[in-house]
């Protein structure tokens, strides 16, 4: 593939020592390797109280072919909820161009995602080995989430300075 993405740790405290100052914080972190990024994705991570959340969801070629594919964890008191292309999850819709909302099934999970794209900076990224490319990413975002089971609510909560990048969405509406 031209692209692979791979999560390391969904949330993990750290302690040190920042400017001779104790410091206590929580990590994520992720790494992504490849030639090129993909033509379209919608990619977003973000801490809620005791949870972590991270949705990517791009355009993938492979073997002269393109498939959509997702890779959606939600880390919620000590439950992991996974949606993604490999274990039957199915989007049901992904809309808004600007400010992109999604759905996503599993069973009778469901994860219903609104994000407000706000403004970020540009950063290089890879096409055809090279890093010529560029893209926008927002550290300060907005997210909604809600996951259900059935018709009962498990969480549901709005989170203020989340990151997240969009490129090309318009290819992944449906």
């Amino acid at each position: 593939m031209e692209c692979n993405h791979g999560i390391i740790t969904m949330k993990s405290d750290i302690k040190g020592i920042y400017n001779k100052e104790k410091k206590e914080g929580v990590i994520y972190i992720e790494k992504d390797w490849g030639s090129s990024f993909p033509k379209a994705w919608i990619w977003t991570q973000g801490y809620f109280k005791n949870s972590s959340f991270s949705l990517s969801i791009a355009k993938i070629p492979f073997l002269n072919k393109i498939f959509d594919g997702f890779l959606i964890f939600f880390y919620h008191n000590n439950v992991m909820y996974k949606f993604t292309t490999y274990n039957g999850s199915k989007i049901e819709f992904i809309k808004n161009v600007k400010n992109p909302e999604i759905k996503i099934n599993k069973g009778k999970y469901s994860l219903h995602i609104k994000l407000k794209m706000n403004k970020g900076s540009i950063l290089k990224a890879p096409e055809l080995g090279k890093m010529v490319n560029h893209i926008k990413e927002s550290m300060n975002s907005e997210i909604e989430l809600e996951l259900k089971l059935k018709k009962d609510t498990i969480f549901s909560e709005k989170l203020f300075k989340v990151a997240a990048e969009k490129e090309n969405i318009e290819l992944l509406i449906r």
